[in-house]
Parts: structure tokens; C-alpha cells; sequence
């Protein structure tokens, strides 16, 4: 008998004004390319029956999106934040606590990525360009140019996943905020050459990734982000 895919539960993104959740297609097209039989992630799941949903899914995806409320960092929201979704803060914020209870393997994508630090107890920089001071790489490129690899970003040596990276490769860019404080039992991996935080990796459980890029745009054609997914997905194949 075929060994059955891993089920890939995907957070979608929320539109306000028509009330829709929605996915970008880019990220089914990545899980299903690579092995994985992805779902979307319903917001109407109350916190009582999360760990019932969670039972369903081997691995899961936290989608980039709109930025994190700060309030969940304990700051105001400055001039240059963008837009934020208190239907989906609220949802992936306590679908976390389930998914963290858990071992089951988690890739964080973009806001994924700034989601997991601030969950756990790190904060961000609301607006790169305005509150970091220093000498800074273009980060937030239009969508037209989602899919171009715009800068390098450089492995920082140590990791658990040390057979996934190489010493440098470069990505696709297309956020306005990024790490500021990191959270607890979190490792950087990856950094631009301008030291913005372009990947995480969860040192308490058996696979937990992060990445400030969008590997479900680029996959095709760059490698390390290609075996990251996966091994996502081989480590969601073997779960349970």
C-alpha cells in the first residue's frame, strides 16, 4: 500500500472588508510539488476544539501576511505599521499554544517567522527602514519582483539543521519588519549581510523552522529553500 502524504494545515490570510479567508496558491502549489497534501486552516475554530483540529494535521504552515499587532509585544503602534487582522492575531495566537504542547513539525514563513518570536517573548521592529539605523539592504520589494532573489543571506554555523544550509545563498525579500528582541528557545540561523534576522530555528522541539523569505515562491529554483521544505515534509511523514 502507498504510505499515505502528511496533512499540511496552512494559516490563511483574512480580508475584512468581505469577511473571506484566503490563500495564496503559491503555498499549496509548494506543499503538494513536495509531497505534502496541504489544507486551509479555518479561523472559525474555537480554542475548546483546537487540539481536536491539531490531531488532523502532521505539520503546519504559518503564512506571511499582515504584521502582528504590537499590542502582543507590549508597544503602540508607530506611523509605518501596516495592516494587521485581529481575527487572525487572535486565531494563530492560541493556536499556537497547541501547536507548541505538541511535537508535531512547524515551518514559519514571513509573519509566520515575527508570530513565533513574539510568542515567544521577543518583539519586532515595526518598520525596518524607520527604526533601524544603519546602513540597510532594500527588504520590502513589490510583488512584482516576489520572486527575484534580491540579496544573500549567511548561515550562522551551529545548527541542528546544518545539512539543510549553505554558507550563503541569496532570497527573494518582501517584508517591512523583522526581528527585534529574540524570543526564548529560539536560535538565529540565517542573517543578511545588514544582520536582519532571516531565519529561526526552535531549539525545544524536533523541527521548527523560520524564515523571513518566501520559500514558496522561489522553491523552484533555490535549492536550500527547496530541501527546507522538504524536510518539513519528510519530518511531517514521520510524525505520529
Amino acid at each position: 500500500m502507498m504510505k499515505k502524504k502528511p496533512i499540511i494545515g496552512i494559516t490563511p490570510l483574512y480580508n475584512k472588508r468581505l469577511d473571506t479567508i484566503w490563500i495564496l496558491s503559491h503555498y499549496f502549489d509548494m506543499i503538494k510539488a513536495l509531497g505534502g497534501l496541504p489544507i486551509m486552516l479555518p479561523f472559525a475554530c474555537e480554542r475548546k476544539d483546537m487540539d481536536q483540529l491539531l490531531d488532523l494535521l502532521d505539520g503546519v504552515v504559518f503564512t506571511g501576511g499582515q504584521d502582528v499587532n504590537p499590542s502582543y509585544y507590549n508597544e503602540k503602534p508607530k506611523p509605518e505599521l501596516g495592516n494587521v487582522s485581529d481575527k487572525r492575531d487572535r486565531f494563530e495566537w492560541n493556536f499556537l499554544d497547541f501547536v507548541l504542547e505538541s511535537k508535531i513539525p512547524v515551518l514559519f514563513i514571513c509573519r509566520g517567522l515575527q508570530i513565533i518570536n513574539v510568542k515567544m517573548g521577543g518583539s519586532l521592529y515595526q518598520d525596518i527602514k524607520s527604526q533601524v539605523k544603519t546602513e540597510i539592504l532594500k527588504h520590502s520589494y513589490g510583488d512584482d519582483r516576489a520572486q527575484d532573489l534580491v540579496h544573500k543571506v549567511i548561515y550562522q554555523k551551529g545548527s541542528k539543521f546544518d545539512y539543510i544550509f549553505e554558507d550563503e545563498f541569496e532570497v527573494n525579500s518582501l517584508h517591512h519588519q523583522a526581528v527585534k528582541d529574540l524570543g526564548k528557545n529560539l536560535r538565529v540561523n540565517l542573517l543578511s549581510e545588514d544582520g536582519i534576522v532571516e531565519g529561526l530555528e526552535m531549539t525545544d522541539r524536533p523541527f521548527g523552522l523560520a524564515f523571513q523569505f518566501h520559500p514558496e515562491l522561489i522553491f523552484e529554483k533555490q535549492e536550500v529553500a527547496k530541501k527546507a521544505v522538504e524536510e518539513f515534509i519528510k519530518a511531517a511523514g514521520d510524525y505520529k
